[in-house]
């Protein structure tokens, strides 16, 4: 608390940023859904994703458009050779499949195991709540996950670590 509260000069590794980049979705004058990236922590719309910084998100929304085959022109990229226009054929289709993805993966409740450590973080409700140890005679049930959880706070470093554990080959997640 005293480092957020002072902020010295040399204490670089215990500082950490308040500042996150939001992903959100708003309609623009004329009636087109549009998604936005907000540095704002106050936001009124709904949150689609967060960030630590604003090139990972931007990273992160232009290939989630090429996937989902949305014009990048929504979120106010450039179009480059890697979309081809003539795919879209309903853009606000496919917009609002997007939208109902991210929204499902921020509210859901998961645990991301590590097996050979018998290891495990809670995220319920879109929101990280602690860390802890598997017991042997663990079944995949959240109560388990919940008797042996050590609260934890969520913060923007927390959320990129989970990011990187959500990619990671040798972490399970289990989903409830």
């Amino acid at each position: 608390q005293a480092i957020k509260k002072y902020w010295p000069v040399y204490n670089r590794a215990q500082k950490e940023k308040d500042g996150a980049v939001a992903i959100v979705s708003y309609q623009d004058r004329t009636g087109y859904t549009r998604i936005g990236l907000l540095k704002n922590r106050r936001i009124q719309l709904p949150v689609l994703a967060w960030f630590n910084s604003m090139s990972s998100a931007k990273t992160w929304l232009y290939r989630a458009f090429l996937e989902f085959k949305i014009n990048p022109k929504r979120a106010g990229f450039p179009i480059s050779e890697d979309f081809e226009a003539e795919a879209i054929q309903d853009d606000e289709k496919a917009l609002d499949n997007f939208v109902q993805f991210c929204q499902s993966e921020y509210s859901s409740t998961y645990a991301l195991v590590n097996e050979i450590k018998r290891s495990y973080v809670l995220v319920k409700s879109g929101l990280y709540k602690g860390f802890g140890k598997l017991p042997e005679n663990a079944t995949t049930e959240i109560n388990d996950f919940e008797s042996n959880l050590s609260p934890a706070p969520d913060s923007p470093t927390v959320r990129a670590v989970l990011r990187h554990m959500l990619s990671d080959d040798r972490i399970q997640k289990v989903s409830f």
